[in-house]
């Protein structure tokens, strides 16, 4: 079970983007209020903000490769798999799926960085990405179904329960980042069509608070917009 977390620690070495010194300023463009939401997978995102476009080569990009880092589904596990079959799955066919989705991460990380060095707008749409493929991760191996077999067992399960906690917290960590600088740029910023993405990272922000821990890691330190900036 250990191998889970060290996946995790070795695909995810880089670090979280730090939030651009200057800031929006100016009218907003007109934006079509009934804009539609941004669709990331299953996730469901507020419109992109009225000044970034999809049809930009450098943001359509990273979109395609976040959107192409939630597509690989979590591999699934009979019900009724014995002992050795659910060793089997964790260490070949869940191992292998959360190798790729680091892979495809930290892929779609690259691309949404070059966003980075863009206008704020740019940013608070990376940053919002970046920590929302971090936490659905996270969420997707938290909620790992065990079969029966683990499930009547206490001690397996306390373990095995632990093993996917302990791969997962490295992930709210880093989604904690991103989300508490997308939330603290976008913040009272002159373009009303970054409130809903302010409120999106704060919201969750939260979630990723609350998420569960592993018995001896201590819960994050709680963030607000007026703190989450970059130190």
């Amino acid at each position: 079970m250990r191998a889970l977390v060290l996946v995790c620690a070795m695909a995810f070495g880089c670090g979280a983007p730090q939030a651009p010194v200057h800031a929006l300023a100016g009218e907003p463009t007109e934006h079509d209020v009934d804009a539609e939401p941004l669709i990331i997978g299953t996730v469901t995102l507020p419109p992109i903000p009225a000044s970034v476009h999809e049809s930009d080569e450098v943001v359509g990009n990273a979109l395609r490769l976040t959107r192409a880092a939630v597509a690989a589904e979590r591999p699934s596990l009979d019900e009724a798999a014995s002992n050795d079959e659910t060793a089997r799955y964790m260490r070949e066919d869940f191992h292998a799926w959360l190798l790729d989705r680091a892979r495809a991460i930290a892929t779609a990380h690259q691309a949404l960085a070059a966003m980075e060095h863009g206008e704020p707008d740019e940013y608070v749409l990376a940053s919002a990405l970046v920590g929302m493929l971090f936490a659905t991760l996270a969420r997707e191996v938290v909620e790992t179904p065990l079969p029966r077999v683990v499930r009547d067992d206490r001690t397996q399960r306390v373990l095995v329960r632990e093993a996917l906690l302990e791969a997962a917290a490295p992930l709210y960590r880093r989604a904690l980042e991103a989300f508490g600088a997308c939330a603290s740029t976008a913040s009272g910023a002159a373009d009303p069509t970054l409130e809903p993405w302010a409120t999106y990272c704060d919201d969750a922000s939260e979630r990723a608070i609350e998420a569960p821990r592993p018995v001896d890691e201590p819960p994050p330190p709680e963030t607000t917009t007026a703190d989450a900036g970059p130190s």
